[in-house]
């Protein structure tokens, strides 16, 4: 699996085309109730051909993107996609490390992201624009 990247339709930040443009997979699940981007981004993916969540066939090739809901919901799932994704050898991509505006543990991302980056441990490394980065750091 080869990387391709995908094109989000909406990035309320800023932040997120930059994962995206790494992917050849999404894991994320949105919300109920409410238009959230991790739910925006898990159509784009679905609609574009990229594998999403139990979808994905993980291996050494495979980058996943993740984004979690600012409400925390499915964290127990994405953690678990995501380690099979690094125990097939692959990468998976997440927002920079920290407290700051569009950072894993900010206000809006401590109980998603934050918490799904706690359950992976450190990272294994960055992108050249500063995406935490977990798994095979060939892909990135």
């Amino acid at each position: 699996m080869k990387i391709k990247g995908f094109k989000l339709s909406v990035d309320k930040t800023g932040k997120d085309q930059g994962k995206a443009n790494c992917a050849n997979a999404y894991i994320g699940f949105g919300v109920t109730g409410r238009k959230s981007s991790t739910g925006i981004y898990l159509e784009d993916a679905g609609q574009q051909g990229i594998p999403v969540n139990d979808e994905i066939m993980p291996n050494p090739d495979t980058v996943a993107f993740i984004s979690v809901a600012s409400e925390g919901t499915f964290v127990n799932e994405t953690v678990i996609l995501a380690k099979k994704v690094i125990d097939a050898g692959g990468t998976v991509i997440m927002d920079r490390h920290g407290t700051g505006f569009g950072q894993s543990h900010s206000r809006f991302n401590r109980n998603g992201e934050g918490k799904v980056q706690d359950a992976l441990g450190e990272p294994d490394g960055k992108t050249k624009e500063g995406y935490s980065v977990w798994g095979n750091l060939n892909n990135i």
